[in-house]
């Protein structure tokens, strides 16, 4: 069965300023949660839609507190990807994704940790 993929961009540019705090370092972090380094604190992000075969490319600030305290904050939802097979329902999926406020995309990341 072959995998189609179909990447789409955000409708609009959606910036975030949620902060999730956790006690690790931000080492353990970005190798547990697969970051991409793009540049200084700024890290690349895919977050998974659950049921609906689609990742979310997003942007993360990773910042060391003190006492092996890190804080990522979410800054901003790029394009979505939607991972098809031969039986998919990939219209369903962009039709749910395009439904999906920035509050969604934030607890997505909150359900990451």
């Amino acid at each position: 069965m072959a995998t189609k993929y179909e990447t789409i961009p955000m409708p609009k540019n959606l910036k975030s300023n949620i902060e999730v705090i956790l006690q690790t370092t931000k080492d353990t972090a970005i190798n547990k949660m697969d970051f991409v380094l793009i540049k200084d604190n700024k890290y690349n992000c895919v977050l998974s839609v659950p049921h609906k075969n689609a990742s979310v490319f997003t942007t993360v600030n990773i910042l060391e507190r003190k006492n092996g305290i890190i804080s990522i904050q979410l800054d901003s939802i790029k394009e979505y990807e939607i991972n098809g097979g031969f039986f998919s329902n990939d219209k369903n999926n962009i039709a749910y994704l395009e439904t999906l406020k920035l509050k969604d995309f934030e607890a997505l990341l909150c359900q990451r940790k």
